[in-house]
């Protein structure tokens, strides 16, 4: 007589996928979380403990997807640490993805994580630089320049993408502008990358003046 093979419960499948992964078995590991969604497709547990193991396999498109899942449950159920740790780790495991840095600054934003928001979009600009990336990037240091005008690290990055976009003037304005509003390193930098983008007799005499001055 045949019988029917038994289910396995959740809980049983869980910890074969923690077995698998701790054994370095990360495919297997992903099979049963995925066994996990197709009965439940909006688990963001399943989600956040999957998007990591997609990243590790470079299924970037999936992994991103499971992740925004994931903090987005969290975020739903009143659990806003846990969503932000979520597009933390996003960042950190796909450091290329645009749409991480850009939920991980939203939320600070939203919740008035300036601070916070001028490191996020600091470091997005040191893994988004490349040609496809860098329109998204620059659009993003904006936002956070609006948020908080003036920073002299922020203000520095955003000019250097606006220069990269070709929108000359603009960085021409921003570097112009946190050199009046900064002195030392910031100041002597602002004029020299000023001076740079625009070689002239006035940038270079602000350039050597500011080089002078931080001596």
């Amino acid at each position: 007589m045949i019988t029917q093979k038994k289910q396995r419960s959740r809980r049983e499948i869980l910890d074969l996928a923690a077995k698998a992964q701790s054994s370095g078995k990360v495919k297997k590991a992903i099979g049963e979380y995925i066994k996990l969604l197709n009965v439940d497709p909006g688990d963001f547990d399943i989600h956040a403990r999957l998007a990591p193991l997609l990243a590790k396999c470079n299924r970037k498109e999936e992994a991103w997807n499971s992740f925004k899942t994931a903090a987005d449950g969290h975020s739903a159920r009143g659990f806003i640490d846990k969503a932000q740790s979520i597009y933390t780790l996003a960042c950190r495991t796909l450091p290329q993805v645009a749409e991480a840095w850009e939920e991980r600054v939203k939320h600070q934003i939203e919740r008035g994580l300036k601070a916070d928001a001028v490191h996020t979009a600091i470091e997005a600009g040191s893994h988004l630089h490349d040609r496809i990336n860098r329109k998204r990037a620059t659009v993003l240091l904006r936002k956070v320049y609006m948020v908080v005008p003036w920073h002299p690290e922020l203000t520095m990055c955003l000019a250097r993408f606006e220069a990269k976009e070709k929108r000359v003037k603009e960085a021409l304005w921003l570097y112009e502008g946190i050199a009046a509003r900064s002195t030392g390193k910031i100041l002597r930098n602002a004029r020299l990358n000023a001076f740079r983008l625009s070689p002239g007799l006035g940038t270079m005499t602000r350039a050597i003046k500011a080089m002078l001055l931080s001596k």
